[in-house]
């Protein structure tokens, strides 16, 4: 499934590499979280309770030796207004020097095998209506638009191995 493996860049789960857990933290925080006034510390737990023992959720970390390039996070559920679209992917981020370089379709492909792998045949996402057009280029499916006050899309990528 992978479309654009970057070249010598490593996708691991953060439980495997947390030397990046600082990072990815400050990363997720200060791109969606900062802003709405939720303290690191928030983020911080959060990011603790995604490296339990369980299958999902899940962080993907990528990197190029020690330098961080991006992360994504599966969960059971992204918010109570998609709370029937279950597993979501959700904190698809790319360092801006890295962008336009398949590491977040490389993020986002590794995702969804993982989650394939564990028995699931979808994987759900809300985003932006400016993202939704990426995630269609890359194969994914509009599921319902609109919803909630931000107007967000819900989009799915279905498991085309059929397991």
């Amino acid at each position: 499934m992978v479309r654009h493996e970057p070249q010598s860049c490593s996708i691991a789960d953060l439980r495997d590499c947390h030397l990046f857990f600082d990072t990815v933290a400050k990363r997720i925080w200060q791109t969606w979280f900062k802003q709405a006034g939720y303290p690191l510390a928030h983020i911080e737990d959060q990011l603790e309770r995604h490296m339990g023992s369980g299958a999902i959720p899940f962080v993907l970390v990528a990197f190029r030796a020690s330098a961080f390039l991006g992360t994504s996070t599966v969960v059971p559920s992204d918010n109570p207004d998609s709370q029937p679209y279950t597993p979501s992917l959700i904190h698809v981020l790319v360092e801006e020097g890295h962008r336009r370089r398949g590491t977040g379709t490389a993020l986002i492909d590794q995702a969804a095998e993982r989650t394939f792998s564990l028995g699931h045949r979808q994987l759900y996402l809300t985003t932006s209506p400016e993202n939704k057009t990426f995630y269609q280029r890359i194969g994914w499916q509009s599921v319902q638009d609109n919803v909630g006050m931000q107007r967000l899309a819900i989009l799915t990528f279905l498991n085309s191995q059929g397991k």
